[in-house]
Formats: C-alpha cells, sequence, structure tokens
C-alpha cells in the first residue's frame, strides 16, 4: 500500500464519518418528533437522543453499509471497535498466507495474525528473525534496527511508513524453545512494549505506545509454519486506517521473509 493509497483512504474514511453523522442525527432527530407527536409528552432532548442512538445508530450504519458496497468494510470497522473480545476471525487467505483478526476489550484497534508456510527448515527462518540488525535490509519500513548493548533482549527500531511519517520504539524479546504435541521441537519468541529501557524520544520521530506480538515457528517436515501476532498503535492515526494498514503489514512481511529465506541470506 503506497503513500497515495493510504491518503486515499483517509479522505474516504473523513467523507464516510460525516455522511453517518449527518444521517444519524438526521434520523434521531425525526424519531424524536415522531415519539413527541405520538405520545405528547415531553422527553429531554438530551436524553432522547443518546437512547436512539444507541438503539438504531447500528440499524443506519447497516444502512450505509448497503449503499456504499465499496466502503462497507470501513464502516463496520467504525462499529466493531466498541464491541467486547472476540476469538480470532480469518479476513483473507492467499495462497499459503492466512491472516485474521481479533478485537480487544474496549479497544478499536484489531489485533492481527498471520500464518503461512515457509519451504525452509525453521533453524533457517528462525536464523533470519534473530538476525535483527539486518531487519533494516529487507523488512518493510524499517529504517534502522539494533539490539542494544546494555541487554541483549531489547530492540530498538526505526520505521518510515507512508502518511504516518518516523515511528520508534524498543521492545524487550523473549525467546524459547518447546516440545510441540508430537515431540518437535518448536520456536517461540514474544515481546512487548520497553520504551523506557531503551533510548530516548527523537525530535520529528512519534514514539509508539503500543507494541506487542509473538513468532511461533513448528517444523513441517523440511518446511516450517509461521504464526506471527501483532497488537501495535502504528504511531497515533485513526483505528480505522490503522486496522487497514496492520492487515496489509502482514502480507508485505510474509513477503519479504519468503524472499529473505529463498535468497539465502
Amino acid at each position: 500500500m503506497d503513500s497515495d493509497e493510504i491518503q486515499s483512504l483517509a479522505q474516504e474514511e473523513t467523507r464516510i464519518r460525516f455522511w453517518c453523522n449527518h444521517t444519524l442525527n438526521r434520523n434521531v432527530n425525526d424519531r424524536e418528533a415522531a415519539f413527541r407527536h405520538r405520545t405528547g409528552e415531553g422527553l429531554d432532548s438530551q436524553v432522547f437522543s443518546n437512547i436512539t442512538m444507541k438503539f438504531f445508530g447500528w440499524v443506519n450504519v447497516v444502512t450505509l453499509v448497503d449503499r456504499l458496497p465499496i466502503c462497507g468494510v470501513l464502516l463496520s470497522l467504525l462499529v466493531v471497535g466498541n464491541l467486547h473480545a472476540t476469538e480470532w476471525q480469518e479476513v483473507s487467505r492467499n495462497g499459503n498466507l492466512a491472516i485474521y483478526i481479533r478485537h480487544r476489550s474496549h479497544s478499536p484497534i484489531e489485533e492481527v495474525r498471520g500464518i503461512g508456510e515457509f519451504n525452509a527448515p525453521m533453524s533457517v527462518l528462525k536464523g533470519v528473525l534473530a538476525d535483527v540488525a539486518k531487519y533494516s535490509e529487507f523488512m518493510p519500513y524499517t529504517k534502522e534496527s539494533r539490539v542494544l548493548p546494555q541487554d541483549a533482549q531489547l530492540c530498538y527500531m526505526v520505521l518510515k511508513p507512508p502518511l504516518v511519517g518516523s515511528l520508534d520504539y524498543t521492545i524487550r524479546v523473549q525467546e524459547e524453545s518447546l516440545k510441540g504435541p508430537d515431540g518437535d521441537t518448536i520456536y517461540h519468541s514474544r515481546w512487548e512494549l520497553a520504551n523506557f529501557d531503551g533510548p530516548p524520544p527523537r525530535p520529528g520521530v512519534t514514539r509508539v505506545t503500543i507494541n506487542e506480538g509473538s513468532w511461533l515457528l513448528e517444523p513441517i517436515g523440511n518446511q516450517t509454519r509461521a504464526t506471527y501476532t501483532l497488537y501495535t498503535d502504528g504511531g497515533g492515526i485513526s483505528a480505522l486506517l490503522l486496522n487497514f494498514a496492520n492487515k496489509q503489514s502482514v502480507s508485505r512481511l510474509f513477503d519479504a521473509l519468503h524472499t529473505r529465506v529463498h535468497d539465502g541470506k
């Protein structure tokens, strides 16, 4: 997804939000007038608006989805952020990569997961992922990546994705090897934000405030099944754009890893 595509999406989001707000407010006013006419009772306008927005808001958004088939998915994302935590749901499958999302309680940001297979032994893919210093050579949007000298578990990253500008963060990575159900050794790494343990903020660089995730590598003969999970705020852009971009980033990440593994670097 290039910068023109993201800018187009941002403009579409603004139009959608305006249309949603306009339509919801108009329908609330119509229903209030009809209610007053039928009952003849006075009802505080703000109270009535709050009630009708809660009961009829979803119906109005669904109606707008029908009217905007191209933007239906985007509109659904405006509402989904208010839902409770859900199980993983598959949203796309292309070749040997499946992408899933789930919603955390009280957060509009989706957690994303990619599951794909690599035609390479687990040791090869593990070696690529462990070589943090070379991420800037092939990882999407990565401008700087290094393990901090004071602690081998700390990794500092600088990214420059389209539209949002430069981002940075420090994460603490924990790795372990486990025995799978069939007795094979599997590799698991997980990380969480550790900005206070890393370099101070830089001028002109937005500090990421949410970043946690994991890799799970499982051997399948001479191949490897990789499961990647990420939950991040992406530098303060709207949840609508962020959720779209995060799903796109999973595809780009797996493509980059496939290329790196097959190039043998």
